[in-house]
């Protein structure tokens, strides 16, 4: 569902901090989120760049807008794992909880399946890494840009 691409990113203080990344992180980040605004803009979008909490934000959007179905990017951290279990249990508490999509990672190789190849054991070395990856199989190939993408709502630009 390519008309789906996800179009919030939330900066959270957790992660987005002096204490935890650095000026030149930092600064990439910022332009990596330019170049995917600039990229939305040119299929008629943008991206939403919200400042805050995305456990208490995440719920409130999706109730406020009726939201029927959330797309986001798995993750391997501890930190982000737990903040979407915590996301994805609020959201099915609402009246009206929406479906979940989590297509992809944001790694070439699905990290569990790499830890099943591996025996449940994370690769110690490098060398060993690669052992594993060479068995897990091909990369999945991109899914291609979309050409078009519906508009955004309008409360969530306000």
């Amino acid at each position: 569902h390519n008309e789906n691409l996800p179009r919030l990113f939330f900066v959270h203080s957790h992660v987005f901090n002096e204490e935890r990344m650095g000026a030149n992180r930092a600064g990439f980040i910022l332009e990596c989120l330019h170049d995917l605004d600039e990229a939305l803009r040119s299929r008629n979008s943008r991206l939403v760049v919200i400042t805050g909490d995305p456990v208490e934000i995440v719920p409130t959007l999706v109730k406020e807008l009726d939201v029927s179905d959330v797309y986001f990017e798995r993750e391997t951290e501890a930190y982000a794992r737990q903040r979407d279990e915590v996301v994805l249990a609020h959201l099915e508490k609402l009246e009206r909880p929406p479906k979940i999509h989590t297509p992809s990672w944001p790694t070439l190789w699905d990290p569990e399946r790499l830890l099943a190849v591996a025996g449940g054991k994370p690769p110690p070395t490098m060398q060993s890494f690669l052992g594993v990856v060479s068995r897990a199989g091909r990369v999945a190939e991109p899914v291609a840009a979309p050409s078009s993408l519906p508009p955004l709502h309008e409360l969530a630009t306000s």
